[in-house]
């Protein structure tokens, strides 16, 4: 059953090996920039938080770049977050993971989503990873998992909260140590980015998407 759905996920992501007009491009080209020296928010502006380029640039400084190997990354992530759900799961039911497994992997916004290396797919794999880590009652290192999610995307702020909510539950040693980790990890590498970087790094992960009209009449600006 595995092989099954694992294989048929990444048979149909090979047809997405190929250039796009997303804005991963962009992407793509900051984290190249990024092992030739260059830093996110000093020398070019950047809107997300720094692990999102660190990923592609540390695969990228191994493999050097190429198409085939950038458009992996987002489709390996996806797979690899289906995977720490699955042994998440598992723990309660096998058949279940399973099932769980399929209908992560052939939902349409994870099909449609995991072709383009926008970040989301980083993002929950590190949040996946942070949710086994929780089941098996590491708290250290899912609030490590879960700070390194939330540094990938400030949008992975809601499942960081989840983990956290879930973990008081477990204890106040629990919280403590999830705490500690989240602060940790994503306190440390927005730390490093934030020196070197400067003003550009506050503007661009934070006060550029606070600075966002909302579209819609139906909603309403969370802050």
């Amino acid at each position: 059953g595995l092989f099954l759905v694992f294989g048929s996920f990444l048979l149909l992501k090979l047809v997405g090996l190929h250039p796009s007009g997303a804005d991963e491009n962009i992407y793509y080209y900051m984290a190249e920039r990024l092992t030739e020296g260059a830093i996110p928010y000093r020398d070019y502006f950047f809107a997300h938080p720094p692990v999102h380029l660190l990923v592609p640039a540390a695969v990228f400084g191994v493999s050097g770049f190429s198409i085939g190997v950038a458009k992996s990354i987002p489709a390996l992530s996806q797979a690899l977050a289906a995977l720490f759900l699955y042994l998440a799961i598992r723990r309660g039911s096998r058949p279940l993971a399973v099932v769980t497994l399929l209908l992560h992997l052939m939902s349409y916004e994870i099909l449609m989503g995991s072709t383009d290396m926008n970040g989301e797919n980083l993002m929950t794999a590190f949040l996946a990873a942070a949710f086994l880590a929780s089941v098996r009652r590491r708290p250290l290192t899912a609030g490590v998992l879960a700070g390194l999610g939330l540094g990938t995307g400030l949008y992975a702020l809601a499942g960081v909260l989840a983990l956290g909510v879930a973990s008081a539950f477990a204890g106040r040693r629990t919280i403590a140590r999830y705490a500690i980790g989240v602060a940790a990890s994503f306190g440390g590498v927005c730390l490093v980015f934030a020196i070197l970087g400067g003003s550009g790094f506050v503007e661009g992960v934070f006060t550029y998407h606070l600075a966002k009209r909302v579209k819609g009449a139906d909603r309403v600006p969370l802050f």
